[in-house]
């Protein structure tokens, strides 16, 4: 869809640009009337040329807009679709084996973290995907009751 705005913004800038062209070669240039001498100008003085009148276009004076008419692209829905699944899945994938390094290298408020946010958009990636994350939240879990410190035995590991 962005790449249909895109599109269609410059497509009306291109139609604005060739409609707004001026025909100069269809228009005869002003005659140029030569000033009037005075009798403190001589014909050796040299004359400096007069500008063009400029001339202003106003809405009513403004050429029309032309009739362009622009094929859009056709974008199969469905394609669409599976691009974006087949994203989130593999990004989804990565973010899972990042997950288990942090749960196996015992980060386990970062593997939180990401495990929460995996378990976020675990609607809209495929079954075995979302039964691995069911997976990680119970090793998580596993990964927490053994981190906890037990009470020290007196005499033992001494």
């Amino acid at each position: 869809m962005r790449y249909l705005c895109a599109f269609c913004v410059t497509m009306v800038g291109i139609a604005l640009l060739v409609g707004c062209e001026k025909k100069e070669k269809d228009k005869a240039p002003p005659k140029a009337q030569p000033p009037a001498v005075t009798g403190t100008e001589t014909a050796q003085t040299p004359k400096t040329p007069t500008p063009p009148p400029i001339e202003v276009k106003t809405p009513a004076t403004m050429p029309a807009m032309p009739n362009v008419d622009v094929p859009l692209p056709k974008v199969d829905p469905a394609a669409a679709e599976a691009a974006t699944k087949e994203a989130v899945t593999k990004d989804a994938t990565s973010k899972f084996k990042q997950l288990m390094g942090y749960i196996k290298d015992k980060k386990l408020d970062l593997a939180e973290e990401l495990l929460k946010k995996l378990e976020g958009i675990k609607a809209s990636l495929p079954a075995d995907l979302q039964s691995k994350i069911d997976g990680a939240r119970t090793a998580l879990n596993a990964a927490k009751t053994l981190d906890t410190k037990l009470p020290a035995i007196p005499g033992v590991g001494k």
